[in-house]
C-alpha cells in the first residue's frame, strides 16, 4: 500500500520534534471542575493532542438557578484550541466563529485559570479557575491518535486520502470491570467493523486500512480514466466524553468524511453507559411508560422556538422533513437535563446541519422514573 509513516501518539509518547513539556504530557485526557466568577459552575472535558486541544464543556446553573445571562441554555459545548509549552492555552466554542472563548494557562498539570468572555473580543471579562477532578466512580482515560496520509498512486502528484483520529480508552482497573465494559462501548461505536480489535492501536490501525484499502479500490482505476477531476479522500473520527460522573459516563464519535461529491458529511453519535448496571441507557430506561406522546410534543415545541417558527406554524413549510420531533436513541445527559441529536439528513436537509435539542429535567421532569 502506498502509505506514509504512521504516527501513532499515545498517553505517554512524545512528538520527536518537541522538547519535554515541563506543565502537561504531550497527549492527556483532563477533567476539570470549577466555576466561572465564582458563580457559574462548570465541568470541562479536555483532550490534549501535542499542542491542540479538543473536548467538551457544561456549566451549571448559579445560585440563582440562572445561567442565560452567561450565553448558555444547559447543553453541553464543543470546543477546540490550543496550548502553548509554559501551559498558556486559548479555548473557543466549535465552530470558532461564534461562542465564548477561555483564555488561561495550566499552573501546574491539574489546576488551571484565566479570563472568560461571552465572544473574542467582548468587553466583559470575567476570572474562572478550575481543578483536576477525580471522583470516586470517574473513570480515568488514555487518549490513542493516529495521523497518517495515502496516495493513490505512485507518482509525485497523486491525489492522497488523509486520516486523522483520536480514541478514548479507559484506564484499567483490576478492582472494577467498567474498564472493559467501557472499552467496549467505546470501540464498538468508533467503527462499524464486524471485527472489533481490543487493543486501541490495533483498532486504530485497523480502521486506517480499511480507509486506504476503499479508497485505493474505489479510485485508481477511474483516476486513469479521469485524470483531471478530483480524488482527495478524508477521514476525521474522535471520542469525545460529556459526562463522566455519579455512575454514568455519557460519550460521543465525531466523524467527518469526505469520499467525493459535492461535499462531505459529519455525524455524532453518543452513548450513556451505566456502569453500575454495565448496559447502555435507552430512552425506555430513563422515562416512564407511554413517555412517548408527551416527549414528543415537547422536542417539537423546542424545536419551534429554537428556529423561530411559531407554534401554529409547520415545520415542514421552513423545509423540515417532517412536523413532528419523535425522540430517537441518539442522545446525551448531563446534570442540566438531556439533548436529543439529529444528524444531517435525519429531520432535515444537509443545508440546515445537525439539531440538537435539548430540554432541562425541569421540563421532563414529569416523564421521568423516579429513582
Amino acid at each position: 500500500m502506498r502509505y506514509s509513516t504512521v504516527l501513532i501518539f499515545v498517553f505517554t509518547s512524545f512528538f520527536i520534534s518537541l522538547s519535554a513539556q515541563p506543565i502537561l504530557p504531550v497527549n492527556a485526557y483532563i477533567q476539570l471542575s470549577g466555576s466561572i466568577s465564582k458563580e457559574l459552575a462548570l465541568t470541562l472535558y479536555l483532550v490534549k493532542v501535542g499542542d491542540s486541544l479538543y473536548g467538551d464543556y457544561t456549566c451549571f446553573t448559579d445560585s440563582k438557578g440562572n445561567i442565560t445571562k452567561f450565553g448558555h441554555n444547559g447543553q453541553s459545548r464543543q470546543c477546540f484550541g490550543k496550548i502553548n509549552t509554559n501551559g498558556k492555552f486559548w479555548i473557543k466554542d466549535w465552530p470558532g466563529d461564534q461562542g465564548s472563548i477561555f483564555k488561561g494557562r495550566f499552573t501546574d498539570p491539574g489546576h488551571v485559570s484565566g479570563t472568560w468572555s461571552l465572544k473574542e473580543g467582548g468587553s466583559q471579562k470575567l476570572p474562572f479557575e478550575l481543578s483536576k477532578t477525580n471522583k470516586k466512580g470517574c473513570p480515568g482515560f488514555v487518549p490513542y491518535v493516529m495521523m497518517d496520509h495515502c496516495k493513490l498512486l505512485k507518482d509525485q502528484k497523486s491525489p492522497v486520502a488523509t486520516i486523522k483520529m483520536g480514541l478514548l480508552s479507559p484506564v484499567k482497573d483490576s478492582s472494577s470491570s467498567w474498564s472493559d465494559t467501557i472499552q467496549k462501548h467505546f470501540f464498538n461505536q468508533f467503527t462499524d467493523s464486524l471485527n472489533i480489535e481490543n487493543n486501541p492501536i490495533k483498532l486504530l490501525s485497523k480502521v486506517r486500512q480499511d480507509f486506504f484499502n476503499n479508497y485505493i479500490h474505489d479510485n485508481e482505476t477511474l483516476y486513469k480514466e479521469m485524470p483531471g477531476a478530483s480524488f482527495g479522500w478524508e477521514l476525521l473520527r474522535f471520542t469525545h466524553l460529556i459526562s463522566n460522573e455519579n455512575g454514568k459516563v455519557t460519550f460521543y464519535t465525531l466523524s467527518y468524511s469526505y469520499t467525493g461529491g459535492a461535499h462531505g458529511l459529519q455525524t455524532q453519535f453518543y452513548c450513556t453507559i451505566d456502569l453500575n448496571r454495565g448496559k447502555v441507557l435507552l430512552p425506555e430506561d430513563i422515562f416512564i411508560s407511554g413517555y412517548e406522546s408527551e416527549l414528543s410534543r415537547l422536542l417539537t415545541s423546542k424545536l419551534h422556538q429554537m428556529v423561530n417558527i411559531p407554534e401554529s406554524g409547520q415545520l415542514t413549510e421552513s423545509g423540515y422533513f417532517v412536523n413532528e420531533i419523535k425522540q430517537n436513541t441518539n442522545f446525551y445527559m448531563n446534570a442540566n437535563g438531556i439533548g436529543f441529536f439529529y444528524n444531517q439528513y435525519e429531520i432535515a436537509p444537509y443545508s440546515f446541519g445537525t439539531t440538537d435539542i435539548f430540554l432541562s429535567t425541569k421540563e421532563v421532569s414529569e416523564l421521568l422514573k423516579k429513582p
